[in-house]
């Protein structure tokens, strides 16, 4: 009966350092990697920023596109940072409580320039911030290596996409220029367009010569005559 009890005292003890071997394998697996502890830092410095101006805005803001742009951003960003901080609790990944410095410098821009400026001035703010931040998400969705994470990153996406959009049509609005150039439209294509256009000439020229070295011909041939 000892030997039965030790037995199976010894299976029990068996089983329970199974059991946490596989729990502490499992924590180790399920942490989040260094790309996901950056984005949820970028994510959270984002919405405190797009927070911090929109208040500034809709306390100067002139254009009802910029004002609906700043009301927008401010109420969605206030949302994904709560849920933002959700998932970096669950993490035990804190998440920071001011935006960087550039954005700091973004704010204190805004702050300084003139009310005619204003609008404009955030218009472009806000589409170079949310390329920067759409960019950001894309390479958390494909890097990233927590599941809550990247959940996160997939709902914030359409929503900062949107706003990009309305910024876009805001700084177009108020005769701004986008600060990011489509691809296609200056690159390549441009540049195969101008040696086609130099080709061209060049051939021109050249056509140009032929007649007129063949009319000096003919007059030669006349003189002689």
């Amino acid at each position: 009966m000892n030997s039965a009890r030790r037995m199976m005292g010894g299976i029990a003890a068996l089983v329970i350092s199974a059991a946490i071997t596989v729990s502490g394998a499992s924590l180790a697996v399920a942490a989040p990697s260094s790309q996901d502890t950056d984005y949820i830092t970028a994510n959270g410095q984002t919405s405190l920023a797009e927070i911090t101006i929109g208040q500034l805005a809709l306390q100067r803001a002139q254009n009802t596109a910029t004002r609906e742009l700043a009301q927008m951003t401010l109420t969605d960003h206030q949302a994904a940072l709560a849920k933002l901080q959700t998932v970096a609790a669950q993490l035990g990944v804190p998440v920071p409580t001011e935006p960087n410095a550039d954005q700091k410098k973004d704010a204190a821009t805004l702050e300084a320039v003139d009310d005619a400026a204003f609008d404009l001035t955030y218009a472009q703010i806000q589409v170079a911030g949310h390329q920067k931040s759409i960019a950001g998400t894309n390479q958390e969705i494909s890097a990233g290596s927590d599941p809550a994470v990247i959940g996160y990153a997939n709902d914030y996406l359409p929503v900062a996409t949107m706003h990009l959009q309305m910024a876009q049509d805001a700084l177009a609005e108020l005769g701004g220029t986008p600060t990011a150039v489509p691809a296609g439209s200056g690159g390549q294509a441009a540049a195969t367009a101008g040696s086609t256009v130099g080709w061209q000439g060049l051939l021109g020229l050249v056509g140009l010569l032929a007649i007129a070295g063949g009319l000096l011909i003919l007059r030669r041939r006349q003189s002689f005559r």
